[in-house]
């Protein structure tokens, strides 16, 4: 399960994963950090007090969906949190937080991810995804049974959702 995102995550239709063309034209996503010259030129080094909330969150997230640079991801979600802890993306924040986490198999702290939305944000737009990704999380750390228990909620309670449907196709997985 881990490795893909695509196949861990509705994000179609979501309007929190932006494109960097809704930046002004006279800012690129990378505005504001400095690149390191060493081999590694994907990791640049953030310097938050220069960003909007909105180019911190979208520099996080294109981290994380275009350069599968997990550990980076999680490094610049966890600064967007401290810098907005009341700001329009949290829940988003620890949504992709949590599937950066699942991706480098660290699934504790996906479950702690996802439970965060579970537990403070529980009318957050993300919350059936949380669910189904808690419920995957699940799985993965052998408790087969909070599992199912978990993609039966999402089924139950988001019907005719996509996440409902995931749940739906990954519980049968589980039989």
């Amino acid at each position: 399960m881990a490795g893909n995102i695509s196949s861990i995550s509705p994000i179609a239709n979501d309007p929190t994963v932006v494109s960097s063309s809704s930046m002004p034209a006279t800012q690129s996503p990378a505005a504001g950090v400095s690149s390191s010259t060493s081999a590694n030129p994907a990791a640049p080094t953030m310097q938050p007090g220069l960003l909007t909330e909105q180019q911190l969150y979208e520099l996080a997230l294109d981290a994380l969906l275009q350069q599968q640079a997990y550990q980076q991801s999680i490094t610049q979600f966890d600064q967007y949190l401290q810098q907005y802890p009341s700001g329009r993306f949290v829940t988003n924040a620890h949504y992709w937080k949590g599937q950066a986490y699942v991706n480098l198999s660290m699934f504790q702290e996906a479950r702690g991810a996802f439970e965060t939305i579970i537990n403070d944000y529980p009318d957050g737009r993300k919350i059936e995804d949380a669910m189904y990704s808690l419920g995957t999380v699940y799985h993965q750390l052998g408790d087969i049974t909070r599992a199912r228990q978990m993609l039966q909620d999402v089924r139950t309670r988001f019907p005719n959702t996509s996440a409902a449907n995931l749940a739906d196709i990954y519980l049968r997985t589980l039989n």
